[in-house]
């Protein structure tokens, strides 16, 4: 009948532009992970990598047939690969997953992926595709503009906020494995007089030239900061059994070596308070803080009577 042959025409007509609209949806698709800047691959339930984009060999340095059938694992580095079974657990449990991972180039750089993850099912078993694009810049620029609200400007030591978070965390360390620490304030002497002599840029020169004697008498794990103007505060850790006397001690002898060789028309000396700090305690910083301040203005009254 009539109406019958023109539904079967409608119908034959309607899928065929079905069909055409998937093709061009799969075009469209190809293309976008073609031109794509952000690194897209699929791979299976236990990370064997099933395909990557033309930016994920760009990116990483790898031919497509290096990555192609191998494990993710093996371009982690050894922490990330110690995870990877919590990563694939989360992608099993559900269904999607999302966050941060450090992917080792082939040049041997860290490159940092944002990632988005999602569990599909295909015609042969379920399996990965994941979304990720290079934040690696990003981070580093926020390490740096962190770095920046932490340092001193003029010494290039810690500033006051950067003393105050480094220290908390280190004491938090401290009492978590009962380690002693000590805290030392440093004033420098007579840096009034010195400005006024000389010049406020001889004062900043005597500052940064103190700066340098600490930090040449400290270690790497110590934290040492400019507290402001001409204060100082280090807070020491694993101290020998010599206590901090040998700190201090080791200040006064570069101190010393300073004055002799510098030439300059002053003495550098610095007065110094030192509190142990009692990691069992509750003590707050700013207290403990508060102590060697007197201790320091102590020792200095009695060094100017």
């Amino acid at each position: 009948m009539p109406a019958s042959s023109t539904t079967i025409k409608d119908l034959e007509q309607k899928l065929e532009r079905t069909e055409e609209a998937l093709r061009d949806s799969e075009s469209r698709y190809q293309h976008l992970v073609a031109r794509t800047h952000g690194l897209i691959c699929t791979h299976d339930l236990d990370g064997v990598l099933l395909s990557v984009n033309p930016a994920a060999t760009e990116i990483l340095g790898y031919e497509a047939a290096e990555m192609v059938g191998h494990d993710l694992r093996e371009f982690l580095p050894a922490p990330a690969r110690e995870k990877f079974g919590d990563f694939l657990e989360a992608i099993r449990v559900n269904d999607a997953d999302k966050g941060t991972l450090v992917i080792t180039a082939k040049d041997g750089r860290l490159k940092i992926f944002q990632y988005h993850n999602v569990k599909m099912q295909g015609p042969t078993g379920d399996y990965v595709l994941g979304y990720a694009y290079d934040v690696t810049e990003l981070k580093e620029l926020q390490e740096k503009l962190e770095e920046l609200t932490v340092t001193d400007d003029l010494t290039g030591l810690y500033n006051r906020r950067g003393f105050m978070s480094r220290s908390e965390d280190r004491m938090r360390m401290a009492r978590r494995v009962g380690e002693g620490l000590f805290l030392i304030f440093a004033d420098v002497d007579g840096l009034k007089k010195i400005n006024d002599a000389f010049g406020h840029a001889c004062g900043s020169q005597v500052i940064n030239e103190t700066a340098e004697i600490l930090r040449d008498s400290c270690r790497q794990t110590d934290v040492i900061s400019r507290w402001g103007g001409d204060e100082f505060l280090i807070l020491l850790g694993r101290v020998t059994a010599g206590g901090p006397e040998v700190v201090t001690q080791r200040f006064e002898t570069k101190i010393a070596e300073f004055n002799k060789r510098s030439g300059r028309p002053y003495k550098l000396s610095l007065s110094l308070g030192v509190v142990p700090v009692d990691t069992s305690s509750d003590d707050s910083l700013e207290s403990i803080i508060a102590q060697a301040d007197e201790r320091m203005y102590a020792k200095k009254r009695n060094r100017l009577s």
